[in-house]
């Protein structure tokens, strides 16, 4: 939840970096949603990872609690320097590297080890979606062209 409370905190107003990408990509009259879209890809890129999906579930969980929670979601901090977001990535948080990461804990990233583990023994990988693929029940049709003929094979 830490990474959402960061993403909905960062002031992208001020961040010459987020401005300069939307002033390259000009945009005029965008809706929110696009550029709550466009928002999420730079966080994504520039600061953490975070998904747009889990960002709404995390804001509507968050939303019904209290009045004082809407402002807080729709203004930002200003306290936040992009400049020390920038320097220091995400993958160096001192509070990951001493914690035993559990595999099924969500919202926690996996290395590869993990998740070979966890295809091994048949468990759930998180942050999948299940698709819903079934084999398809016709039966295979003939080929309408004829056979190409290889090189070697003489134009008979």
């Amino acid at each position: 939840m830490e990474p959402y409370l960061g993403f909905s905190s960062h002031d992208f107003e001020n961040d010459a970096r987020f401005q300069k990408g939307l002033k390259t990509l000009n945009i005029t009259g965008e809706t929110q949603e696009n550029i709550l879209k466009m928002k999420i890809f730079y966080y994504n890129r520039f600061v953490q990872p975070i998904d747009l999906e889990g960002y709404r579930k995390w804001q509507s969980a968050r939303t019904p609690q209290s009045d004082r929670g809407e402002q807080a979601c729709s203004s930002p901090h200003r306290d936040v320097n992009p400049q020390t977001l920038q320097e220091t990535p995400w993958a160096s948080d001192p509070t990951s590297a001493t914690q035993p990461r559990s595999p099924d804990a969500e919202g926690s990233l996996l290395s590869f080890a993990e998740v070979f583990q966890l295809i091994q023994c048949g468990k759930e990988v998180p942050g999948l979606q299940k698709l819903n693929i079934s084999p398809c029940q016709q039966s295979p049709t003939v080929s309408q062209m004829s056979r190409r003929p290889k090189p070697w094979e003489g134009k008979s």
